[in-house]
């Protein structure tokens, strides 16, 4: 009981802390390839404007505002928890960050924003689209995936020279490893139906079927060829492999 006590007594000292003790201050303790130009409010809740990170020695992610709000609980279990909410004339996003022992983990995320090919590196260059992402969860334990859940679509993907590719939707259920996402199409000159598996050490593998519709256009058609013929029914075959780095 004594232990509780103080265990209890800690964190409220911690947390009071957090409140009043400019966000600022914490400034120097971020990585480099972290920046901020401006600060508000304090530790506990505060505000980074023009925030700046750079990614795998690529172009830095630009985002104007960042949001967040610690839940003092985590505290006691020596974890972070926070509601994070990213803003940027293209995009928002909110969501819930857990960092503790070596994991990090997502939950409950809502996103809006352009589609970003660094984080897809997969699909070839010079695509671009919309993605949303509705209850999305991801854990990592150290680089080991602990869990995926949620639905990602990609709306309006477009090949980059004017040419329309449709939009997809990514559904994940809740489960254990390997994780396995339904991927569809949502509309568009492409009927795609396949399943996206995922390890927890990362690998995955895309299996499935493709064809034209009448509306694909005769360069799009073209290049489906690279995947084989189609079959009695114009369907090919879907098939790639690879891993999130």
């Amino acid at each position: 009981m004594k232990l509780r006590t103080i265990l209890l007594g800690l964190g409220a000292f911690v947390s009071a802390l957090l409140v009043v003790l400019p966000v600022r201050w914490a400034a120097k303790l971020l990585p480099a390839q972290v920046q901020c130009a401006g600060w508000r409010g304090s530790i506990w809740s505060g505000q980074c404007s023009g925030l700046t990170v750079a990614v795998n020695n690529t172009a830095p992610v630009k985002l104007a505002s960042l949001r967040w709000k610690i839940h003092p609980q985590a505290l006691l279990r020596l974890a972070l928890s926070a509601d994070v909410e990213v803003s940027d004339p293209e995009g928002h996003a909110t969501g819930v960050l857990e960092l503790g022992r070596g994991a990090m983990a997502l939950r409950d995320v809502s996103l809006q924003a352009p589609f970003d090919r660094r984080f897809a590196t997969m699909l070839p260059a010079g695509w671009t689209g919309r993605i949303e992402a509705q209850q999305l969860a991801l854990r990592l334990q150290g680089r080991q995936i602990e869990g995926i859940s949620g639905e990602l679509q990609l709306r309006n993907l477009d090949d980059g020279r004017g040419g329309p590719l449709g939009s997809y939707r990514l559904a994940f259920a809740p489960g254990s490893a390997p994780y396995i996402g339904k991927l569809v199409d949502t509309g568009g000159p492409l009927a795609v139906n396949a399943s996206l598996t995922v390890t927890a050490d990362r690998s995955w593998v895309l299996d499935g079927t493709v064809a034209a519709r009448a509306s694909a256009g005769a360069a799009l058609r073209q290049t489906l060829d690279i995947l084989g013929g189609p079959d009695a029914s114009g369907k090919r075959r879907l098939s790639a492999a690879g891993s999130f780095n």
